[in-house]
């Protein structure tokens, strides 16, 4: 998965809460928010009494008899550990940041009101009957049920905001979660917009600055499924007109030691405190799952049930358009938004125009003057709720493919397997639009039929794939098919060298264990910046330093460990390289580099993703013409070198032996309050040294110095492995812990083993879960 640039609202909590006073209240609530575990307490609605059986890992283990009392006790549990983080999300999500911390969260508001996030997530609530709309609804009333319990105790962080408890949840909240992840790994609109500025400008130039996927990078497909595929689209002629990352595999028994599959994924979204992932387990008469959830969403996203596991990565697919258009003829609708903004008498109005292409989002890019009016399917209501029920009680792969079908908003890669021997892929999501005109990359004319939307791509038709020859599938959100498939789906892929990397690990053994697939997960070479110093050797360094650094790349292999002087130097080079070899971009460099969005609750502008498959190109080629300036590679190679020795002197020091990695390279665990003087060390953690870059299997990114307001790293939040063959020898790991409450022992007791790359067991059998337990909870109606 893509992360969002920044952990969305921390400076306008610790704007907000330096004007509430918010330290001395903290440091007095700190050790009394801390919920109970154990006992008797009440959820009303309960069909029969439930138990939450909490492990030394600080998972829940939820044993219930039926399906709806189980998905209630998991809102009773999110909303214990994890109720700051559910109520950021919800005020994030539905524009209403500015009435908790003032104006200094009313530009994020603007952000997602004009979206209309929050109205989209209540369509869909609203659309639901029956069972499904039961099963929200039981959700919302476990988060209820804590908030209204005798035995309540509000957070740290919200005792300095609000004058009481929390608002109650209402089932349109529980599908906020969805529409935030598709904020933050799907705003493809801004690249649209950062390559039409660049395109007036530069004109054709553009085409060798925005090189797309390189032409050998790995595609997860091979061109003879997707050739089979394609022919079968065309037999039912389906097509009605003319046309920030995660790593995951799955590992058939032919290639395990136990002889059943593996699976193993990594979602890499934004590192904080509290941590992004919470685990639990959760059974009833008929159906289990365990793994991954997220706080405020009634799923286990990522795990396993009784027959099968899945797991998920980030697409990278264009689900959004923009459109031109004249306000003077174009029919549209004007919406009004109010947003309370705490210490100001008059609520901020935002009158928000609609088109039958969608909003116009023009005033959320600055300097943009032409009325643009964004499509994007992820507004459009889904059927999430009945996806994650389906998924722990599927049984066959054929079953699982069909539970997958109702997850919307952004589009996913899933691997999956059976306890059977099944093993697959399924793209997800979306839905992905099928174009009258153009490919995504550029605006249209919101005036012309021709270039609007003539449909989206039919479940049945977007990319599968299963039992693999060589016995594994791979995803790294490279490019997951070719030229052959008849729909584009994306332009803006990432680089192929995670997944290379992990195919290269698979293939140098037949089969893996649990432990290697571990292994894998935390290997930190770069493939890029290896071969980057191989490139470069011939370089002359002008000083005694310079000289120092490029002995040191000769032979190294890419590591990107914590110790590596080398990795700091390649690192820092490459930067210098990328600034200079691409300067005319000027301004636009950051969108370029993934480093800044339009806002601070988006992702990153990233459809220059292909940035370094194309600088080593042009390194290999040399063809000084490229320029057109008068520069030659070898001169640039030579002025960026020592600029990058100049640079690692200044940070540094003199010592070249001190220029290690780790030293440059670190991991911060922000919380949003952690700006407030006296609360950083309190609530966040770190920093630490951090192993891996951008390209490597175990991710660690971090904006550049200099750009970027804040530190924030994007990596793997979890890590997760299931066994197919034993669950009890399925393992977890989150970077951080369980508990969103820092007077926690679980707050951040996960953190040295996530560090060091070590797991942790994810406890199925009843035996061992007795033998883990350390706290019981008893949910009675």
């Amino acid at each position: 998965m893509r992360p969002p640039r920044r952990t969305a609202g921390r400076t306008a909590f610790a704007g907000g809460l330096v004007a509430a006073g918010a330290l001395a209240a903290a440091r007095r609530a700190y050790r009394s928010s801390l919920p109970r575990h154990d006992g008797v307490l009440h959820l009303p609605g309960l069909s029969a009494p439930v138990s939450v059986v909490r492990d030394a890992n600080g998972t829940p283990h939820v044993r219930a008899v039926a399906e709806r009392d189980a998905i209630a006790a998991l809102g009773f549990c999110h909303a214990q550990d994890r109720l700051f983080q559910m109520e950021l999300l919800r005020r994030l999500t539905r524009g209403r940041l500015a009435e908790l911390v003032g104006k200094a969260g009313l530009e994020t508001d603007r952000y997602v009101r004009i979206l209309g996030l929050g109205d989209s997530a209540d369509g869909e609530a609203a659309s639901l009957t029956g069972d499904d709309r039961t099963f929200l609804l039981a959700y919302c009333a476990g988060v209820n049920a804590w908030l209204e319990s005798p035995a309540f105790r509000l957070p740290v962080e919200l005792r300095a905001l609000l004058a009481g408890r929390p608002a109650r949840w209402e089932p349109g909240d529980a599908l906020l979660p969805i529409r935030f992840l598709a904020l933050t790994l799907g705003m493809n609109w801004e690249a649209e917009l950062v390559r039409a500025r660049l395109q007036e400008r530069l004109g054709e130039r553009l085409d060798a600055l925005d090189p797309g996927y390189p032409a050998t990078g790995i595609t997860t497909i091979p061109d003879a499924a997707i050739t089979a595929v394609a022919a079968a689209i065309r037999t039912r002629s389906r097509i009605g007109g003319p046309a920030s990352g995660s790593n995951n595999w799955v590992l058939d028994g032919s290639r395990t030691t136990t002889g059943s599959p593996i699976l193993a994924n990594d979602p890499h979204l934004g590192l904080q405190a509290p941590a992004v992932w919470y685990v639990a387990d959760l059974a009833w008469d008929g159906g289990r799952a365990a793994g991954a959830t997220v706080a405020g969403l009634p799923a286990v996203v990522i795990g396993q049930s009784t027959h099968a596991a899945w797991g998920f990565t980030n697409t990278m697919a264009d689900t959004q358009d923009l459109f031109r258009i004249d306000l003077t003829t174009e029919p549209h609708t004007t919406r009004r938004e109010e947003i309370v903004v705490r210490g100001r008498r008059q609520a901020h109005v935002e009158e928000v125009v609609v088109t039958r292409h969608g909003p116009v989002v023009t005033p959320l890019a600055p300097g943009e003057r032409t009325a643009f009016a964004l499509s994007w399917t992820a507004l459009a209501p889904g059927r999430t709720v009945q996806a994650f029920r389906a998924l722990p009680v599927a049984r066959t792969g054929d079953e699982v493919v069909a539970a997958l079908e109702g997850i919307s908003g952004t589009v996913l890669n899933c691997v999956w397997a059976t306890v059977d021997g099944e093993v697959g892929y399924q793209m997800i999501g979306g839905p992905i639009p099928i174009r009258g005109r153009g490919d995504g990359r550029l605006p249209q004319d919101g005036s012309d039929a021709a270039a609007g939307w003539v449909g989206t791509i039919p479940y049945g038709d977007l990319p599968a794939w299963r039992a693999p020859a060589a016995g594994a599938i791979v995803t790294a959100n490279n490019r997951i098919v070719s030229d052959e498939y008849p729909y584009p789906i994306s332009r803006e892929w990432l680089a192929p060298y995670r997944a290379e990397r992990i195919g290269e690990l698979l293939a140098a053994r037949e089969r893996h264990s649990v432990d290697d697939c571990a292994a894998i997960q935390v290997d930190v070479r770069s493939l890029p910046l290896g071969r980057l110093a191989r490139l470069l050797a011939s370089t002359r360094g002008a000083t005694a330093i310079e000289a120092q650094a490029l002995s040191l790349l000769g032979g190294w292999d890419g590591e990107m460990s914590t110790g590596s002087v080398a990795a700091s130097v390649a690192a820092t080079w490459h930067r210098h390289l990328v600034d200079d070899v691409f300067a005319e971009v000027g301004g636009e460099l950051d969108h370029f580099l993934a480093v800044s969005g339009f806002s601070a609750v988006t992702a990153n502008t990233s459809f220059f993703g292909q940035i370094t498959p194309a600088l080593l190109g042009l390194l290999e080629s040399r063809e000084d013409a490229w320029f057109g300036d008068g520069r030659t590679w070898d001169g640039v190679a030579a002025k960026t070198l020592e600029r990058a020795c100049r640079e690692l002197e200044r940070r540094l020091g003199p010592d070249l032996t001190a220029w290690t990695w780790g030293e440059l390279h670190t991991l911060e665990l922000a919380h949003p309050l952690g700006t407030i003087p006296g609360l950083g060390r309190l609530l966040g953690r770190g920093p630490m040294p951090l192993p891996g870059d951008t390209d490597t299997v175990w991710v660690g990114w971090q904006p550049p110095p200099g750009r970027g307001a804040m530190p924030v790293t994007t990596g793997p939040g979890v890590r997760f492995i299931a066994d197919l063959a034993d669950p009890d020898n399925t393992r977890i790991v989150l970077c951080g812990g369980q508990s969103g409450h820092p007077a926690s022992g679980a707050y951040d007791d996960q953190l040295t083993d996530w560090l060091l790359g070590r797991t942790r067991r994810l406890h199925w059998s009843d035996g061992a879960i007795a033998a883990a337990a350390v706290a019981t909870l008893t949910l009675e109606p």
